[in-house]
Formats: structure tokens, sequence, C-alpha cells
């Protein structure tokens, strides 16, 4: 057994009000997630990105003409104004990202991707979408084609953004 059957067992044992099929679904889901993420956090380390710039710079690298307003991108990455700042100054910093004046708006500045960006992000890409084939693809886990999985997870995205 290994250790999400072993915590399922333990909560249905020990919280059997959350050891139901909703709750077990959403504990697997999360436990999925965070091992992405693990596995997306390891790869980013030789291009010296956070996953957060990596989140930014994917966002900027499929909006048209590769750039967005703050506000955007706040919404994209789900962080706060302040926690983004920061991030986005250090971008800047590396040349990552540019934030020129609108020029309908003096008051906005778009972020924008800079071809050193869109070549790291696309390297970056490259190196955590490997790294998720080996967690996904090559270990067969769900026994089905992935497409049939991606096919089933977008149903389920689907009725909670008709929330």
């Amino acid at each position: 057994m290994g250790k999400v059957e072993d915590a399922i067992d333990n909560i249905s044992r020990n919280w059997p009000q959350i050891g139901n099929e909703s709750g077990v679904f959403s504990f697997v889901v999360q436990y999925i997630a965070a091992q992405l993420n693990a596995s997306a956090r390891e790869a980013l380390k030789p291009f010296d990105l956070s996953f957060t710039a990596f989140e930014v710079l994917c966002a900027l690298r499929i909006s048209d003409e590769h750039a967005l307003l703050p506000t955007d991108l706040y919404d994209r990455v789900l962080l706060s104004s302040g926690g983004l700042t920061k991030v986005l100054k250090a971008m800047e910093a590396r040349d990552l990202i540019a934030r020129p004046q609108a020029q309908d708006d003096a008051r906005r500045k778009p972020v924008v991707l800079t071809d050193h960006g869109r070549k790291l992000v696309e390297q970056a890409m490259t190196a955590v979408q490997s790294a998720e084939k080996r967690l996904l693809v090559e270990q067969s886990w769900t026994g089905k084609p992935l497409g049939d999985l991606n096919a089933e997870l977008l149903k389920a995205s689907r009725l909670f953004e008709e929330r």
C-alpha cells in the first residue's frame, strides 16, 4: 500500500465523515497536483526560475501579443498585487519581461514578454513537460491513453466554471 492509500485508510478510520468518495477524490487530486508542482519546481532549478515566475512567463507566452496588464496576471497566477510586484521586478531585472508605458494611458504599464523571456520559458517548458511525461505517461498509471483522462478532467473543470 502506498502513502496515499495509507492516508485514505487513516482518514476513513479516524475521520470517516470526510472519507467519502468526494473527500477521497479531492485528496487524490490535491496529491497529484502537489507531485506535479514539485516535479516542475525541480525541473525549473537549472533555469533559476521560481514556479511563480514560470507561471508569469507562461501566461505571457500564451497571451495575444505576449503582453498582459498586471491585474490580468494576478488572476492567472493567483497572487496578490504585492506578491506579484516583487516577482515582476526580479523578472524585469533579468530582462525576462519589460514594463513599457501604455500608449493610451500613461498610468498603465503592461507586462510584456521579452525575446529573452520567451526563449527561456520555451526551454523551461520543455524540461517541465519532460518531467511530467515521466510521471504521467511513462509510468502508465491509468492504463488508458492520457487523452481520455484529459477529456474527463476537462468535463469536470467545466462543471466548476459553471458554478
